[in-house]
């Protein structure tokens, strides 16, 4: 529900629906994963790496949690966060559609 949400653009509602999943199963590593991803859509970054941090604790091989998490960090200006999980997410997921814009990201903020 919370996945159709956002794709209806109705991100509290996304955020609604994924903290329903979360309060019926706190290890649900999606869960978060959308929560983080209504929560950026809202430009909400702080409360994106929130709930992206416990999906990939959840979920190592999230290759989506580590994207989404490398990108609201990118936000933040925490580049040496944002390093760390794209390298991941290319590590998971090389051929990406989202792998060259990732590249792209880590050669600016590598400098």
């Amino acid at each position: 529900m919370a996945r159709v949400a956002i794709g209806r653009k109705d991100y509290g509602q996304a955020l609604e629906q994924a903290a329903k999943a979360i309060e019926l199963d706190r290890n649900n590593a999606d869960a978060y994963q959308v929560q983080g991803a209504a929560h950026a859509f809202r430009q909400d970054f702080k409360g994106a790496v929130t709930s992206l941090e416990r999906a990939v604790a959840i979920d190592p091989s999230n290759a989506y949690a580590h994207y989404q998490l490398g990108l609201s960090q990118y936000r933040l200006k925490r580049y040496d966060r944002t390093i760390i999980h794209f390298e991941k997410f290319l590590q998971l997921a090389p051929n990406a559609p989202e792998a060259g814009q990732v590249r792209s990201i880590l050669r600016t903020v590598k400098g």
